[in-house]
């Protein structure tokens, strides 16, 4: 059983024409950063892992660099990096700045950047790029595995034909994925003397709600209509990128 955090298989949701992702293809998880043998060997072994796509910015790599898995090509596509100007912030910085509130505003923000900046758009253009040649499977991240993963999920299933309710229901499986270490961070904090208010909104602003997705999703009917028209006119996705994608991972 995989023990990284917030991790799952997208295989074997429902998709165009009734096919289904294919098993043990596309993966999302939190960073795979301290991972035991038993993980490596798993993503090694179990699902031939080829391609490792982290989200993450600089900052955050220099921290926490991905473990090394012998044959595994690694790619880094920093999806915030004109938002982050001064580097993604710590999350002793995030908590300082928090208040009741202000967990919904920030990430309104980050779901609106998710869509509009130039960054995110080349950033999950690349991400396409990768999901063309895949020569094997690809887990895809971020620190949480919930925001900047969860955007790049949205934008594969919806490709590969999954509906939105399925969509959805993935996006808020980061609820029960994270909650376990959530809960570490905030019992960590609450030691170090952080109120509970900046608790609560801590404990929202790592985990989901559907209302952060819905953000995006208004962001892509206001500015493109339709999520088609973002995925040609924003990801310059062709009809035949989309027939290939469904090709490679439907079946």
């Amino acid at each position: 059983m995989m023990k990284l955090t917030n991790f799952r298989d997208l295989g074997g949701l429902v998709g165009f024409e009734g096919k289904k992702v294919k098993n043990k293809m596309i993966l999302r998880a939190g960073e795979p950063v301290g991972l035991c043998d038993t993980d490596l060997a798993e993503l090694r072994d179990v699902y031939k892992l080829a391609h490792i796509i982290d989200f993450r910015g600089e900052r955050e790599i220099i921290e926490k660099p991905v473990d090394e898995i012998e044959g595994v090509n690694y790619v880094n596509i920093d999806i915030m990096a004109s938002q982050m100007k001064k580097g993604t912030p710590s999350l002793e910085q995030i908590v300082n700045n928090l208040s009741a509130g202000a967990s919904d505003e920030f990430m309104a923000k980050i779901y609106t950047a998710f869509v509009i900046s130039d960054d995110a758009k080349v950033g999950y253009r690349t991400f396409i790029d990768v999901l063309l040649n895949p020569n094997g499977s690809l887990l895809f991240h971020c620190m949480a595995g919930k925001d900047r993963t969860g955007w790049g999920a949205v934008i594969l299933l919806k490709i590969l034909g999954v509906s939105d309710e399925d969509i959805v229901t993935d996006y808020l499986a980061t609820i029960e994925g994270r909650k376990a270490v959530n809960a570490v961070l905030v019992e960590e904090l609450r030691c170090k003397g952080v109120d509970e208010e900046k608790l609560i909104a801590f404990e929202e602003l790592m985990s989901v709600k559907s209302a952060y997705l819905q953000t995006s999703f208004d962001i892509v009917n206001e500015h493109y209509g339709t999520f088609d028209s973002y995925l040609r006119d924003a990801l310059s996705v062709t009809d035949d990128e989309i027939v290939q994608l469904r090709d490679l991972y439907l079946i």
